[in-house]
């Protein structure tokens, strides 16, 4: 079972859950641990709303001493260095020790705001302002990137980040304009992971019947998976060797996390709905979990003693 340092911390398998908006809140990254997950992100939340509004009114930034090690996203213009590094120093003190920062979210929304992928055009500035926050903190900082936008140009985005000293680097194998429909290019990520020195963690098509390929693959240190986690968590059992649960544990599990740090019921419900999908008679039960309004209705849900 491969580990690795980003920075100073320890990640003690391959495992890695991808930051996801409205689904990697604290409960769902705690049930992904618990299945074996080496390293969870956080949903990315925006320099603007860290800036503008107190910490304690923002939900995604809510972790607690177990969530360790966790890995805070970050989204924004980061052309801007004294907004993006003002709202660093305002997050700094909060207890995730890995702090990521998103050059690849495609959304319109985003790159709108001269965000995630739209940034891959600006690699040079953003690189002088990683290096200028990576100078002056203790945190270990990271990179989610794609391939490029229109053409592969990883090679100039990831050696610029390395360059400005930042700790480790998770790549898409996907343009930015590329959507799902396109095969993520491992073989694309591959290559240029053999060419840098920090640890270099693979994103893109990772599932349930291929993640051995991508562990084999030396040269990754990491393996971060999305969608596929979201209605099989037990996949990082799989990537780290131990014995995976059952669906219905993981729902019993997801549900006992979610009350226990009181999340909200319509991000139980984006949970849920997830998680009991993709199995023989799960349209009924995701019905009653659509209609669900209280706790005590999603306590109540009758799950099929085959999951």
């Amino acid at each position: 079972m491969a580990s690795f340092n980003i920075g100073k911390i320890r990640i003690r398998n391959k495992g890695i859950l991808a930051p996801m908006l409205e689904y990697t809140n604290l409960a769902f990254r705690r049930l992904c641990v618990e299945n074996g997950c080496a390293l969870p992100y956080t949903e990315m939340v925006h320099i603007n709303y860290i800036l503008n509004s107190s910490l304690e009114e923002i939900p995604e930034l809510k972790t607690k001493d177990e969530d360790y090690p966790a890995s805070l996203q970050l989204v924004g213009n980061f052309t801007d260095a004294k907004k993006t590094i003002s709202a660093f120093k305002k997050i700094e003190d909060l207890s995730f020790k890995i702090i990521d920062f998103n050059l690849g979210c495609p959304s319109p929304k985003i790159e709108a705001g001269k965000s995630g992928a739209f940034l891959l055009d600006d690699i040079d500035l953003v690189s002088k302002t990683l290096k200028e926050i990576k100078q002056d903190t203790q945190k270990a900082i990271t990179a989610k990137v794609r391939l490029g936008t229109t053409k592969k140009d990883i090679s100039v985005i990831a050696k610029s980040l390395e360059n400005a000293g930042i700790d480790a680097i998770a790549i898409h194998g996907r343009l930015k304009t590329q959507g799902y429909k396109t095969p993520s290019d491992y073989k694309a990520v591959e290559k240029i992971a053999k060419d840098l020195s920090i640890p270099v963690i693979y994103n893109g098509d990772i599932s349930l019947s291929n993640y051995k390929m991508f562990d084999d693959i030396d040269v990754f240190s990491g393996l971060m998976v999305a969608r596929t986690a979201l209605n099989s968590p037990e996949i990082f059992s799989l990537i780290s060797d131990k014995n995976p649960k059952t669906k219905q544990e993981n729902i019993r599990l997801f549900t006992k996390l979610s009350k226990k740090y009181n999340l909200e019921i319509k991000y139980q419900k984006n949970n849920l709905l997830q998680l009991v999908s993709g199995f023989s008679g799960s349209k009924r039960l995701r019905e009653k979990i659509s209609i669900a309004k209280t706790q005590e209705e999603i306590d109540n849900l009758s799950l099929p003693t085959f999951l």
